[in-house]
C-alpha cells in the first residue's frame, strides 16, 4: 500500500534524529516504569493486607481487582511517557487512544499473568529451577506480547512492519523482568533495610532500563527511511 507524503516525512528520520528518539524513549520509559511499577506494587501490597481477613471467594475477587488496578496504574504511567516522546515523531498519534491501548495491554497482560501465576504456583511445585525459569519467561513474554499487540493496533497505521513491535515488547519485557526476578533472587536474605532498598533499587534501574533499551532499538528501526518502489512511491509493509 502506498503512503501519503505526510507519512513519508514522518517515517524518515536521520541517524541523529533516530538516536535522539532512542535516548528520549529510554529515559521516558525508565522513569515511567519505575513510577508505575512502584505504584502497582503499592496497590498490590495494600490489597494483600486487606485480603488476610477475607474469605476465600472475596480474596480471589480482590486479587483480580488488584491486578486490574495495577495494570491501569502502570498503563497510564507508561502510556503517558511514551506518548510524550512519540507524538513529536507521529503527529497523528492521539494521547487518549495511546493511553487506552497501553492501559488495555497492561491490564490484560497483568491480569493474565496473575491468573496463570495464581493457578500454577511455580515455587510450590517440585519441578526444578529450570522449569520455574521457563514459567517466568512465559509469563513475562505474555505480558510484553499483549502490550505490543494493543499498541500495534495504532502503530500499524503509520509505521511499516509495525508487527515487529509485538515481538519487541515480548523480548524487552522478558529480558527486563527476568533481570528483576534473578537479581532479587540473588540477594541475601539477611540484608538490612537500607541495603535492601539500595540493591533492589539498582536492580529495578537495570531491569527497567533494559526494557526501554530493547524495544527502543526496534522503534528506531521502524522509523528507518522507507524503501521506494519502481515508480518512486513509498511502500508500506502493513495493511491499513
Amino acid at each position: 500500500m502506498l503512503m501519503s507524503e505526510q507519512n513519508r516525512s514522518v517515517l524518515s528520520l536521520s541517524r541523529k534524529e533516530s538516536w535522539q528518539l532512542w535516548r528520549h524513549w529510554v529515559l521516558a520509559n525508565l522513569v515511567a516504569e519505575l513510577v508505575g511499577l512502584g505504584l502497582a506494587v503499592l496497590v498490590t501490597t495494600v490489597m494483600d493486607w486487606f485480603l488476610m481477613e477475607m474469605s476465600r471467594p472475596i480474596q480471589i475477587l480482590l486479587a483480580m481487582l488488584s491486578s486490574i488496578l495495577s495494570g491501569i496504574v502502570l498503563g497510564l504511567a507508561i502510556g503517558l511517557a511514551q506518548w510524550w516522546v512519540l507524538h513529536r515523531y507521529l503527529p497523528s498519534l492521539v494521547a487518549k487512544y495511546w493511553l487506552i491501548v497501553t492501559g488495555c495491554g497492561l491490564v490484560v497482560g497483568w491480569f493474565v499473568g496473575t491468573v496463570i501465576g495464581g493457578a500454577v504456583n511455580l515455587n510450590s511445585l517440585n519441578i526444578g529451577m529450570e522449569m520455574v525459569t521457563l514459567g517466568i519467561l512465559l509469563l513475562t513474554g505474555i505480558l510484553g506480547g499483549l502490550l505490543g499487540f494493543f499498541q500495534w493496533l495504532i502503530l500499524r497505521q503509520d509505521l511499516p512492519q509495525a508487527s515487529l513491535w509485538i515481538l519487541a515488547n515480548a523480548l524487552a519485557w522478558t529480558l527486563g523482568l527476568v533481570i528483576a526476578f534473578t537479581g532479587a533472587g540473588l540477594l541475601p536474605a539477611n540484608l538490612s533495610l537500607f541495603w535492601s532498598l539500595v540493591l533492589n533499587g539498582c536492580i529495578a534501574l537495570v531491569a527497567c532500563g533494559t526494557i526501554g533499551v530493547v524495544h527502543g532499538l526496534i522503534l528506531i528501526y521502524l522509523f528507518r527511511p522507507p524503501e521506494l518502489s519502481g515508480d518512486g512511491s513509498v511502500k508500506s509493509g502493513e495493511e491499513k
